[in-house]
């Protein structure tokens, strides 16, 4: 096995070492050639062939002197041999050991060839795959800070949508005690009402505001008195006629219009900018001017001037002049001899008033001389974005705001009490009314 593997890395030839000694034991020994042509019948003994057995022979005499040179015998003529057929077999399997292992080795090399490309194939890819993967955790890291913000913005709105929701329960709340009142109120006045049908009671006596004249020549009239007659028209229905006594009742408590003690200076505004109360205005001193009651009304709402068009008293002073001191408060001051209706216009002028201590002061000194003659002054307002407003919230005795039904929404009524809040106004109720302008 030794010479087998030695034969396999060195690709040598075995060597026939033990056949010649077998076959040297089978053949008689033969005379001994010179070394030299030995060495050449060496060299060309064929490959496969077993080489003869040489011997050299001294002689015994001349050990003790100097060798002489004798003549070398003549080597006999070389024995030929058939090849063994073993050997011939183990160097057949020799080559094609050989080819195998050199087929092999070449695979192999190949192999390793293909593994390296494959390696850095790999490694290439890894790369591609790393910078992939850096690219990914960056834009996965985006997108958590982007749902950060997403998830704090929908609090803030979840928390802003819970405080409108419960701002909206607040004001179903309050409209449902609002509508319990006023049916309360209802019923309390058909009672009044039936009693009243009866006989009446004396009055009792007690301490009188002074009356106007209703058919003093000294004051101006309305250019025209169409909108007080149709306003008279509605409220001279049966059950609008109700809704106002109760609205009456509310706002200026049960009291007996003939015998006033107080005065009252009413401020009624609208909850949405842009629109005004003068139509609710009007229709509640039409029908307080049944009673009877003198009413003297005034136009707050000093951008819209819904009284004052709708009178065509626009090109008239009024209450911007009087308390800018630019005119007389007579001068602005129209009335109704037959109903005791009074108006004093917003005025001509393009400005409005502020809640400057002048204009404040002003104006209550003129509502101080308005109320020696006039026992409910009921002030037509607009929206909560105007000074204006803010000044006649001022000097009202109680301010009220009017919620047009089908155009304002909860969120929008409670912004505009807020407004009057700010400016240290407590509106005394809400009025849900439903009128065309």
């Amino acid at each position: 096995m030794a010479r087998f593997l030695k034969a396999l890395q060195g690709l040598q030839p075995l060597e026939p070492g033990e056949n010649r000694q077998e076959e040297s034991a089978a053949q008689p020994p033969e005379k001994t050639p010179p070394v030299q042509q030995d060495r050449e019948q060496t060299k060309t003994i064929p490959k496969g062939a077993v080489a003869p057995q040489q011997t050299i022979v001294l002689d015994r005499d001349s050990q003790n002197e100097e060798a002489a040179p004798k003549e070398v015998p003549q080597p006999a003529p070389p024995v030929e041999r058939k090849p063994d057929p073993q050997v011939e077999q183990q160097n057949e399997l020799i080559k094609k050991l050989t080819q195998q292992l050199a087929v092999a080795l070449k695979q192999r090399d190949t192999v390793a060839q293909e593994v390296q490309q494959v390696r850095e194939s790999l490694l290439s890819r890894d790369k591609r795959h790393d910078e992939e993967i850096v690219k990914l955790r960056d834009k996965l890291d985006s997108h958590q800070e982007s749902s950060h913000a997403i998830e704090s913005e929908l609090r803030s709105i979840e928390s802003k949508l819970r405080d409108q929701l419960n701002q909206q329960q607040q004001f179903s709340q309050k409209l449902t005690l609002v509508e319990k009142q006023f049916n309360e109120q209802k019923h309390r006045a058909a009672e009044q009402m039936l009693r009243s049908a009866s006989p009446p009671e004396a009055p009792k006596p007690g301490p009188l505001l002074p009356k106007s004249d209703r058919q003093s020549p000294s004051q101006k009239q309305f250019p025209t008195t169409e909108p007080i007659r149709l306003a008279m028209a509605e409220v001279g229905d049966q059950d609008t006629a109700l809704q106002y006594a109760e609205l009456s009742q509310q706002i200026l408590g049960p009291v007996d219009f003939t015998a006033l003690h107080e005065s009252q200076v009413i401020f009624i505004a609208n909850c949405i900018p842009g629109h005004s109360s003068g139509p609710l205005v009007l229709r509640m001193a039409s029908w307080l001017s049944q009673q009877p009651c003198d009413v003297m009304m005034i136009d707050g709402a000093m951008r819209e001037r819904w009284l004052t068009e709708t009178f065509g008293l626009r090109a008239s002073t009024g209450l911007f002049e009087t308390v800018r001191r630019e005119t007389y408060r007579q001068d602005g001051t129209y009335r109704d001899p037959n109903t005791g209706i009074a108006l004093i216009p917003s005025g001509k002028s393009s400005f409005v008033l502020t809640t400057s201590e002048q204009d404040l002061s002003s104006l209550r000194d003129q509502l101080r001389e308005i109320l020696k003659s006039f026992p409910v002054v009921l002030i037509a307002g607009e929206g909560p974005d105007m000074s204006a407003s803010w000044l006649m919230a001022k000097v009202a005795t109680r301010t009220y705001l009017q919620a047009d039904l089908g155009y304002v929404s909860p969120e929008e009524v409670q912004a505009a009490v807020e407004c009057y809040r700010q400016v240290g106004i407590e509106p005394a109720g809400i009025i849900g009314a439903r009128l065309d302008y």
